[in-house]
């Protein structure tokens, strides 16, 4: 019958290692994943609002819309995914209906959405 030995003085002496390596290198593995969500939320508000603006302009270039269906329309889609506090700016308000452009501005602070 065979049995197997193991050297103990040797496991002892590296009986902490792993618990000190580890000490060592989750703070820096922590910062790395939480600025990597940091930065995904941060560029979900952008693509966001982006796209908000997008909508908004598009409900406006119907005929015979104004600008509050225009900005409902971007806070529509803001609200959407929980981003608070937004302006959204209609230009030129009001619509004459002969506009060759319209503009549709929406700022975020970014404190508090992201």
């Amino acid at each position: 019958m065979r049995t197997h030995r193991t050297n103990r003085k040797q496991r002892g002496r590296r009986s902490g290692v792993v618990s000190v390596e580890m000490a060592l290198t989750m703070p820096l593995y922590f910062t790395l994943l939480f600025g990597a969500m940091e930065f995904a939320r941060v560029n979900v508000v952008l693509h966001t609002m982006e796209n908000s603006a997008y909508e908004g302009a598009r409900r406006l270039i119907v005929p015979g819309s104004t600008a509050a269906q225009g900005e409902a329309t971007a806070l529509a889609g803001l609200t959407a995914v929980k981003i608070n506090n937004p302006t959204v700016t209609v230009t030129p308000d009001p619509l004459t209906g002969i506009e060759t452009e319209v503009t549709v501005t929406i700022s975020v602070p970014l404190n508090g959405n992201a």
